[in-house]
């Protein structure tokens, strides 16, 4: 018998990229809108106090990349409101 996996196991990272439909984002896949999509899963974490190193490991990529992703991501929330 298979085992369905349970969300509880699921990092907050993959959790929040399920539930918004964006699949998996960890993969180094810069085409479409993926780069931000990531970038605003990053800055949803960081709004919930998940610190840089922590995303990081969960996403699969270095924090300096999530320290610039989520800057990018308020500065574009910034224009678009």
């Amino acid at each position: 018998m298979k085992k369905e996996k349970c969300e509880c196991t699921q990092s907050l990272f993959d959790s929040l990229c399920n539930r918004a439909g964006f699949g998996d984002l960890k993969p180094d896949d810069r085409s479409g809108g993926k780069p931000l999509q990531r970038q605003a899963v990053w800055h949803v974490m960081r709004e919930q106090g998940v610190k840089f190193q922590e995303i990081a490991k969960q996403s699969h990529r270095t924090h300096g990349t999530v320290i610039v992703g989520v800057k990018r991501f308020k500065d574009f929330l910034s224009i678009r409101l």
